[in-house]
């Protein structure tokens, strides 16, 4: 199976999986969306904990379940300020990427394959963009957890739960962009070389594993969260010039 059919089955399988967590209301409701709404301030301290706890793991599921497309939803969120708009939208933009997927992998069209690839460029770059310049926004993830960890006094439980989450945020993004780089690797080897940029671009390091120089790429992943913890104190230039660096390292070594 070339790389492409692994692209739609990996995106297709996963969606097949997400499609309960919008549309049942059990499963919506253990695992909620948002918790920041008036009815969370009577809870207990306990009842909050627990709440906390469904609302982090549904999060880490419906991350690593969805695709790039929900970039759109994303988006929209960012425009309008609403949080309700968000699954909606996702639940058009993302079959629309498995369509694309679909499209490139057993109908062999080229157009498609590229609408496909420029959307994981949109997310990887509008990642990036988020965390290096905007890691402490409150409409951002990163700002999200990094509260409930201060208000829950940095207890493991809840550490463990914001990497967990935050893992998943990025690892259906690496996994496809894997696959991606794979198929121009071998189908198009001008694009490869970008592929593994953005990758680097997006998670430090990545590019590098995906190349193969794994120690380097492990090395430029344990570094990037000192910096990028640093860079909050320097106006973001550490972290801008690392994760420049490291897309441009990627792209140096496929050559």
């Amino acid at each position: 199976m070339d790389y492409k059919k692994k692209l739609f089955w990996w995106d297709f399988l996963r969606f097949i999986i997400l499609l309960p967590f919008y549309y049942i209301p059990f499963l919506k409701e253990v695992f909620p969306i948002n918790i920041f709404t008036e009815e969370v301030l009577q809870l207990s301290y306990f009842e909050l904990q627990k709440l906390v706890v469904r609302f982090g793991i549904g999060l880490g599921i419906r991350e690593s379940l969805s695709n790039s497309g929900h970039i759109w939803g994303d988006f929209t969120y960012l425009i309008t300020g609403n949080i309700n708009v968000w699954a909606p939208i996702c639940l058009f933009t993302i079959p629309i990427i498995i369509v694309l997927d679909y499209l490139w992998a057993y109908r062999n069209k080229a157009w498609s394959g590229k609408i496909r690839t420029a959307n994981w460029f949109i997310t990887m770059l509008a990642y990036f963009v988020w965390t290096v310049f905007f890691t402490l926004d409150q409409r951002y993830d990163y700002y999200v957890w990094l509260f409930l960890v201060d208000y829950f006094h940095w207890k493991l439980w809840v550490i463990f739960l914001a990497i967990y989450a935050l893992s998943m945020m990025w690892i259906k993004l690496i996994v496809s962009g894997y696959f991606i780089y794979k198929e121009y690797s071998l189908a198009d080897k001008r694009w490869a070389p970008w592929v593994l940029a953005v990758l680097s671009l997006g998670v430090p390091g990545t590019g590098q594993i995906a190349k193969g120089e794994v120690k380097k790429g492990i090395v430029f992943l344990l570094l990037s969260p000192f910096i990028l913890i640093v860079s909050l104190f320097l106006y973001h230039i550490p972290a801008l010039i690392w994760w420049l660096y490291a897309a441009y390292d990627a792209k140096r070594i496929s050559r």
